[in-house]
């Protein structure tokens, strides 16, 4: 697994992984449905369908004592010794 053609996302506690370019197409798709809201027919809201995206790690830190930059390299640390197979 290569870290850098995938995006992280911490959502509730929880690590989650999708590929960049599934990422990039969901990004757009969201920037579509913001402008689409000043018209009178708005695109539906897009989601993320579960396929796409996979749980990487389930409550193993408590990210809500954590600030930010503690929470970038203390997630870094634990993807390298998985990517590693530590």
């Amino acid at each position: 697994m290569n870290l850098k053609n995938y995006k992280f996302i911490n959502y509730n506690g929880h690590i989650y992984s999708i590929s960049f370019p599934k990422w990039k197409k969901h990004l757009k798709s969201i920037l579509a449905y913001k402008l689409s809201l000043l018209k009178k027919k708005p695109l539906p809201e897009p989601l993320l369908s579960p396929s796409d995206i996979k749980i990487v790690a389930y409550d193993i830190f408590e990210f809500g004592k954590l600030d930010a930059d503690d929470c970038v390299d203390i997630t870094k640390e634990e993807l390298r010794k998985i990517e590693n197979g530590q």
